[in-house]
């Protein structure tokens, strides 16, 4: 019996370490080509800003739209906030539900009809099914880097977080 228990234990780790991979590590990403505006998600800025930058400065998108992150942070990135073609705003709650919430009203505001999604890669795929629900247009998701170091932090949170927008809360 114990033997059954393990190897019913192996199975199952391998695979959510298969699905982690899928979903978590090698997501699907787009390629966008043109958009109103590029959205960068609040967490890891040193990673996901720049990588909005790039898209901007590539001509992908006349628009920065940063999420503030709370806390000292962020204040690195403050300045932008200021900047000609950068809109700056506070996601109320600061989640990424929260985050889909605001980008959708900032959207309906500015007119726009297709948006760069940009956050971790481990975070895509929670990221796009969270905005695919709450901005009605189109949504391009595009990974930034970050530190590999703290998977195993990220994988089992992205996962229980993944299940609950995915089975419990399915609102916007």
């Amino acid at each position: 019996m114990r033997r059954r228990l393990l190897l019913a234990a192996a199975v199952l780790a391998a695979a959510w370490l298969a699905a982690c991979a899928f979903l978590f590590l090698w997501p699907s990403e787009d390629a966008p080509s043109r958009v109103d505006a590029v959205v960068v998600l609040g967490g890891d800025a040193s990673h996901r800003i720049p990588r909005g930058q790039e898209l901007v400065g590539s001509g992908v998108a006349p628009m920065l739209v940063l999420s503030r992150e709370p806390g000292s942070r962020w204040d690195r990135w403050r300045p932008l906030c200021g900047r000609r073609g950068v809109i700056c705003f506070d996601a109320d709650p600061y989640s990424t539900q929260g985050e889909a919430q605001a980008v959708a009203r900032l959207a309906e505001l500015h007119g726009w009809d297709e948006v760069a999604l940009v956050t971790s890669r481990y975070h895509l795929f929670r990221a796009r099914l969270l905005f695919d629900r709450c901005v009605a247009d189109d949504v391009a998701a595009v990974g930034a880097d970050y530190d590999r170091r703290w998977l195993p932090v990220v994988l089992p949170l992205e996962t229980a977080k993944l299940v609950r927008d995915a089975v419990l809360d399915r609102s916007c």
